[in-house]
């Protein structure tokens, strides 16, 4: 798949904003609220595309880095890269993804204005958008 332009849709908001409600009270399982699949959720809340329309099937981390080695990729952010185009940070706006890099770990994540929406061990966090390495456009 290469990076698509995407249109929002006319209640993109609405969508969004229960996405995040909803994934809040989510605790991080793999395949469900895991980064990917929480970035993945707001685009479909703010597009009605499905990022990985063919599933990605795993309930581990090491489950997870086999099934994106097996699509070509070394991380999450390498499958975004993908599907989006990229933005600078400082232009990312409510509805788009962004990801936090802190040494080997990338976390993708939905952004949510002056934050980015990511999942943690427990439930999903607030942070700010200036900690983010990467971002990539979600429509307009």
């Amino acid at each position: 798949m290469t990076a698509a332009r995407l249109t929002r849709l006319a209640d993109w908001e609405t969508r969004f904003a229960r996405h995040i409600t909803e994934a809040r009270t989510e605790p991080m399982t793999w395949r469900k609220s895991d980064c990917l699949t929480l970035a993945a959720r707001g685009v479909l809340a703010v597009t009605g595309v499905d990022l990985f329309p063919s599933g990605l099937r795993y309930s581990t981390a090491r489950g997870a880095a086999v099934a994106l080695r097996r699509l070509g990729y070394d991380t999450p952010a390498d499958a975004v890269d993908d599907r989006l185009p990229r933005t600078p940070v400082a232009m990312a706006r409510r509805g788009d993804v962004a990801a936090i890099v802190r040494g080997d770990a990338v976390t993708c994540g939905c952004v949510t204005g002056r934050h980015v929406f990511v999942p943690t061990e427990s439930l999903p966090a607030f942070v700010p958008l200036t900690d983010a390495s990467i971002a990539w456009s979600v429509g307009w």
